[in-house]
């Protein structure tokens, strides 16, 4: 689609469908519906209006720079190499193995970067969006530590899937200018995703965490929609007038 030329690409799923899409759409910019397991990224709203929205940027009848919004990513690069990315979440884990990918126990996470902290979301985001806030559209992002609840400062109890609530203990965190790499403090382990295992890395190597802003393009449905309704782009000339005789 990115090679075809199209205007947007509408995506169905959770947080690692739209990393996918993310990963090979390049300046195409998405519209996200929230359809997956964990929806941290694709916000939850009615479908028929993020077809609408979609409709009406990709057809140049609202403004890019009204259209669209830019958002955050992680990049994690291991010795060097090219960076794998995460939308939302990159979470070190002591699990030396992929295996059944998704995160399901909080007690393995050692540390969590996040490209924004909200408490309305589920998932590993959600420990960040309990201890700070961090806007989708501010700059930079949140590194937090763990610990076993019963040694940690600050204990959380965060929903880090449906219907799963645990008590998450928290060492420390901390604000992650954009731009500026990271090197984690657990030495072996593996990395995930968006809540899905993709890494593994050891104590021979060197592992960098950098949250980038402007990363990727989203339709932005809420000035879409504000737009065309104070613009009159969904009227149609003489309909009232028929309906009202």
């Amino acid at each position: 689609m990115s090679a075809a030329g199209v205007a947007v690409i509408v995506v169905l799923g959770g947080d690692g469908t739209h990393r996918a899409v993310v990963t090979e759409c390049g300046a195409v910019p998405i519209a996200g519906i929230s359809t997956g397991t964990n929806n941290a990224f694709p916000l939850h709203r009615e479908p028929t209006i993020t077809g609408l929205a979609a409709g009406l940027a990709a057809t140049g009848k609202v403004p890019k720079e009204i259209a669209y919004g830019f958002n955050k990513k992680i990049e994690v690069a291991l010795d060097g190499g090219a960076p794998e990315i995460a939308l939302v979440d990159v979470a070190l884990v002591t699990d030396r193995y992929l295996g059944a990918r998704a995160i399901w126990r909080g007690e393995t996470v050692r540390e969590l970067f996040v490209t924004f902290a909200d408490p309305e979301v589920i998932g590993l985001a959600a420990i960040a969006g309990l201890l700070e806030q961090i806007a989708r559209d501010e700059t930079g992002g949140m590194m937090v530590r763990l610990a076993p609840p019963a040694l940690a400062p600050t204990v959380v109890h965060a929903p880090i899937g449906p219907g799963l609530v645990e008590p998450i203990g928290v060492e420390n965190w901390r604000r992650m200018p954009a731009g500026i790499p990271f090197t984690p403090m657990l030495a072996a382990g593996a990395v995930a995703l968006d809540g899905e295992r993709e890494l593994v890395f050891d104590a021979h190597q060197v592992l960098a965490v950098t949250v980038i802003d402007n990363a990727f393009r989203t339709v932005d449905v809420s000035a879409v929609m504000r737009f065309a309704s104070t613009r009159g782009l969904m009227h149609v000339s003489g309909q009232l007038a028929a309906c009202t005789v």
